[in-house]
């Protein structure tokens, strides 16, 4: 168990108050020996279309196009590079006073825990999450505590780290925005008025993965990994 895996993750639409009836949580995975490299023909394609700033779905625009068409064919060429997301449907339905003692946060680490469990296997882990808040830190060590559990990792040698890092410091976090914005955005039934530009995007790599918008892939599937969770209507 020599190997060392680095996890990227973000999430998408989380908050109880934004509009999106879906919300994502979605994770890049690169072996550590391989993330300077990878890192560095990131960070190369953005100059080569001028494309300063973080690489967030939330600034896909017509304009910069060319850029993120190339970025896809790269994350799909790339063997180094692996995507899982967790989507929940319908999250107008979560009822957090009976599943979370009325605490939102509470799901948001337990879809954090579902997303990554898979991704664990037989090596080890540093993951890191997206700073959103200064508040994160009890959760998240609550999460390394329960992933370590799970794997009866007793003295966190195998999920070795779990923190949070900002988006700015790390280019494979921002393409795990990306990537999860833009499987957030095909799975959206209430948009009204839709990005031609990101429409693209998000076709385009549902079509490179071999994605239906209403199955789930296969659990061994690890360049593209697609679960989806759908709420179910508590009767009362």
């Amino acid at each position: 168990m020599s190997e060392l895996v680095n996890i990227y993750c973000d999430e998408s639409c989380h908050l109880e108050h934004h509009a999106a009836s879906v919300m994502g949580f979605g994770a890049i995975v690169c072996p550590k020996d391989e993330l300077a490299r990878v890192s560095g023909v990131l960070f190369s394609l953005r100059e080569k279309y001028n494309a300063r700033g973080e690489t967030k779905w939330g600034k896909v625009s017509h304009s910069r196009i060319a850029y993120y068409r190339e970025l896809i064919d790269y994350f799909f060429n790339e063997p180094a590079l692996g995507f899982r997301a967790l989507l929940v449907r319908d999250k107008g339905l979560l009822n957090h006073a009976y599943f979370n003692q009325g605490d939102p946060n509470a799901f948001y680490y337990k879809m954090y825990y579902f997303m990554l469990l898979p991704l664990l296997q037989e090596r080890i882990y540093h993951i890191y999450l997206d700073k959103k808040d200064t508040q994160s830190r009890r959760r998240v060590q609550l999460l390394h505590d329960a992933l370590c559990r799970r794997k009866r990792d007793w003295d966190h040698e195998h999920v070795a780290k779990v923190q949070t890092i900002h988006s700015h410091d790390s280019a494979l976090l921002q393409l795990a925005d990306f990537l999860l914005g833009a499987t957030v955005f095909a799975h959206r039934e209430d948009l009204v008025v839709r990005s031609p530009a990101k429409t693209e995007c998000a076709t385009s790599i549902l079509s490179k993965a071999g994605v239906s918008l209403h199955e789930n892939t296969p659990p061994w599937e690890t360049k593209f990994n697609l679960f989806t969770f759908n709420p179910s209507r508590l009767s009362v």
